[in-house]
């Protein structure tokens, strides 16, 4: 192992010894992780899809209401009476969100469709004319949820804007390089001590400035000048 693993530990509880297999397995892990994400084959929609889908929410969610929501996508990838055996190119959750992003399009096709088929375009739990719907306690509950979850989300997306803006006016220019030094530092040492086998002995992997920075800190003057 190389010395960047070395110092990153030389203060901890734990000696040098005992942290070099968990670092081991922690590499073997990422690899594997890293192999199974690139065998996995994404199935892109095609024109089909898109007017499969379009044929089924015009028959069997008739009316705008629900068709954004699990329940009509996880009953189609089901397939329980065999009607749809096209339906399992895509997991249930790929078919809502082709929707979503193509929301307006959708619409569009699918009132098409049910005037050329003479279809009705209202959810028969759908009171007509107030559009008020018989829904279960559960549904609303879930999409109470939805609803606070996307107003904080908004609000932190906010107030992380506000803090940028008071970190440019502050002119603490050097706190806030600091904080960003550090993590890039903090990623360039784990992976220079997991692949410390594949860097020849004597080389820094770090970047000079961080080397530098680390080094003043932690071992002798003289080997920080060396690697600035």
């Amino acid at each position: 192992m190389g010395w960047v693993g070395r110092d990153l530990i030389s203060h901890r509880e734990h000696s040098f010894s005992t942290w070099t297999p968990f670092f081991s397995t922690l590499r073997h892990l990422i690899c594997l992780y890293l192999c199974l994400m690139a065998s996995r084959v994404h199935t892109r929609f095609t024109d089909n899809d898109d007017a499969l889908l379009v044929k089924y929410i015009a028959k069997y969610n008739p009316g705008v209401q629900g068709r954004s929501g699990n329940k009509i996508y996880e009953t189609l990838v089901e397939n329980a009476e065999n009607k749809w055996s096209w339906a399992a190119r895509h997991p249930w959750s790929g078919w809502r969100d082709r929707y979503r992003r193509k929301e307006v399009e959708f619409n569009r096709r699918i009132r098409k469709y049910q005037a050329e088929k003479n279809l009705p375009t209202e959810n028969a739990h759908y009171i007509p004319g107030t559009q008020k719907r018989k829904v279960s306690d559960d549904e609303d509950m879930e999409e109470s949820k939805r609803k606070r979850k996307r107003a904080s989300m908004e609000y932190v997306r906010k107030r992380a804007k506000v803090e940028v803006h008071e970190e440019e006016e502050s002119g603490s220019e050097g706190e806030v390089q600091d904080e960003i030094e550090y993590v890039p530092f903090l990623v360039h040492a784990v992976l220079a001590f997991m692949l410390s086998d594949l860097i020849q002995p004597g080389t820094c992997p770090l970047p000079p400035h961080a080397c530098a920075r680390y080094l003043s800190r932690h071992r002798d003057p003289g080997r920080t000048a060396s690697l600035q």
